[in-house]
Protein backbone atom coordinates (compact mmCIF):
# COMPACT_ATOMS: atom_id res chain seq x y z
CA UNK A 1 0.00 0.00 0.00
CA UNK A 2 2.65 2.34 0.62
CA UNK A 3 4.14 1.71 -2.83
CA UNK A 4 0.77 2.73 -4.41
CA UNK A 5 0.68 5.85 -2.47
CA UNK A 6 3.99 6.53 -3.15
CA UNK A 7 3.79 6.07 -6.99
CA UNK A 8 0.77 8.39 -6.84
CA UNK A 9 2.44 11.12 -5.08
CA UNK A 10 5.62 10.85 -7.49
CA UNK A 11 3.44 10.40 -10.98
CA UNK A 12 1.02 13.59 -9.60
CA UNK A 13 4.16 15.51 -8.98
CA UNK A 14 5.49 14.19 -12.77
CA UNK A 15 2.10 15.31 -14.49
CA UNK A 16 2.00 18.36 -12.85
CA UNK A 17 5.70 19.48 -13.70
CA UNK A 18 5.32 17.99 -17.40
CA UNK A 19 2.21 19.95 -18.10
CA UNK A 20 3.81 23.02 -16.36
CA UNK A 21 6.55 22.51 -19.14
CA UNK A 22 4.38 21.69 -21.82
CA UNK A 23 2.31 25.04 -20.88
CA UNK A 24 5.86 27.18 -21.35
CA UNK A 25 6.64 25.16 -24.67
CA UNK A 26 3.23 26.20 -26.37
CA UNK A 27 3.71 29.68 -24.84
CA UNK A 28 6.00 30.20 -27.64
CA UNK A 29 4.03 31.33 -30.37
CA UNK A 30 3.78 27.96 -32.30
CA UNK A 31 7.43 27.49 -33.01
CA UNK A 32 8.63 24.92 -30.60
CA UNK A 33 8.04 21.01 -31.01
CA UNK A 34 4.90 20.55 -28.98
CA UNK A 35 3.13 17.61 -30.39
CA UNK A 36 -0.02 17.41 -30.75
CA UNK A 37 -2.56 14.16 -30.56
CA UNK A 38 -5.02 13.77 -33.49
CA UNK A 39 -7.29 15.67 -31.37
CA UNK A 40 -4.97 18.83 -31.17
CA UNK A 41 -4.18 17.72 -27.32
CA UNK A 42 -0.83 18.62 -26.18
CA UNK A 43 1.08 14.89 -26.11
CA UNK A 44 3.68 14.77 -23.03
CA UNK A 45 5.86 11.75 -23.56
CA UNK A 46 6.50 10.14 -20.68
CA UNK A 47 9.38 7.11 -19.78
CA UNK A 48 9.42 4.83 -17.12
CA UNK A 49 10.32 1.61 -15.94
CA UNK A 50 7.25 0.58 -14.27
CA UNK A 51 5.90 -3.19 -14.83
CA UNK A 52 3.85 -5.36 -13.32
CA UNK A 53 1.68 -4.62 -10.54
CA UNK A 54 3.64 -0.89 -10.18
CA UNK A 55 2.87 -0.75 -14.47
CA UNK A 56 -0.26 -1.48 -13.99
CA UNK A 57 -1.44 1.38 -11.38
CA UNK A 58 0.68 4.07 -13.61
CA UNK A 59 -0.96 2.41 -16.36
CA UNK A 60 -4.44 3.65 -14.54
CA UNK A 61 -3.36 6.69 -13.23
CA UNK A 62 -2.19 8.44 -16.41
CA UNK A 63 -5.55 6.86 -18.00
CA UNK A 64 -7.73 8.81 -15.76
CA UNK A 65 -5.54 11.86 -16.04
CA UNK A 66 -5.73 11.73 -20.03
CA UNK A 67 -9.58 11.12 -19.17
CA UNK A 68 -9.83 14.06 -16.51
CA UNK A 69 -9.31 16.75 -19.49
CA UNK A 70 -8.98 18.05 -23.21
CA UNK A 71 -5.63 20.17 -23.52
CA UNK A 72 -2.94 17.57 -22.77
CA UNK A 73 -2.36 13.89 -23.09
CA UNK A 74 0.24 11.16 -21.40
CA UNK A 75 1.84 8.77 -23.57
CA UNK A 76 3.45 6.96 -21.15
CA UNK A 77 6.02 4.67 -22.59
CA UNK A 78 7.78 1.92 -20.80
CA UNK A 79 11.37 1.94 -20.93
CA UNK A 80 13.76 -0.64 -19.24
CA UNK A 81 15.31 0.72 -16.24
CA UNK A 82 18.98 -0.14 -18.09
CA UNK A 83 17.66 1.84 -21.10
CA UNK A 84 16.61 5.23 -19.07
CA UNK A 85 19.62 5.01 -17.46
CA UNK A 86 22.49 4.43 -20.20
CA UNK A 87 20.19 6.65 -22.90
CA UNK A 88 18.78 10.15 -20.53
CA UNK A 89 21.90 11.96 -21.14
CA UNK A 90 22.14 11.44 -25.05
CA UNK A 91 18.62 11.46 -25.52
CA UNK A 92 17.78 14.43 -23.79
CA UNK A 93 21.08 16.35 -25.45
CA UNK A 94 19.84 15.28 -29.12
CA UNK A 95 16.53 16.25 -28.55
CA UNK A 96 15.01 12.76 -28.77
CA UNK A 97 14.29 12.11 -25.14
CA UNK A 98 10.89 12.13 -23.75
CA UNK A 99 9.38 15.33 -22.34
CA UNK A 100 9.81 14.00 -18.74
CA UNK A 101 11.00 10.44 -16.81
CA UNK A 102 9.11 8.85 -13.72
CA UNK A 103 11.53 6.76 -11.23
CA UNK A 104 11.34 5.52 -8.21
CA UNK A 105 12.21 7.52 -5.33
CA UNK A 106 15.64 5.51 -4.76
CA UNK A 107 17.03 7.35 -7.93
CA UNK A 108 17.37 9.97 -6.44
CA UNK A 109 19.19 8.95 -3.57
CA UNK A 110 23.02 8.32 -3.23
Amino acid sequence: MKIKKNLVAATAAVLAAGMALAGCGSSNGGSGDVQKTADGKVKITMWHGFSEADGKTLESIVDDFNKSQDKYEIDAQLQPWSTIGETMVTKVTTGDGPDFVTTGADNGQG
